[in-house]
């Protein structure tokens, strides 16, 4: 399992690299991520000062920054 904590935030940082902005339910859904590991690496990339993180109408958006 730590393993797979201390790669989701790279998973997460390649996908929003390729796409750009998106929506949290699309970043899990396109990565196949379980909630846990979703969120453990969008915390981990946030707390590093690279993620921004938006609530836009009824969805969180996160981007590179």
């Amino acid at each position: 399992m730590i393993e797979e904590v201390f790669s989701t935030p790279g998973k997460i940082w390649s996908y929003l690299s390729e796409h750009g902005e998106t929506s949290v339910y699309k970043l899990k859904k396109d990565l196949k991520l379980p909630d846990s590991m979703l969120y453990i690496g969008i915390g981990w990339l946030a707390k590093e000062g690279k993620l921004e993180i938006k609530r836009e109408g009824g969805s969180l958006k996160v981007k590179l920054v």
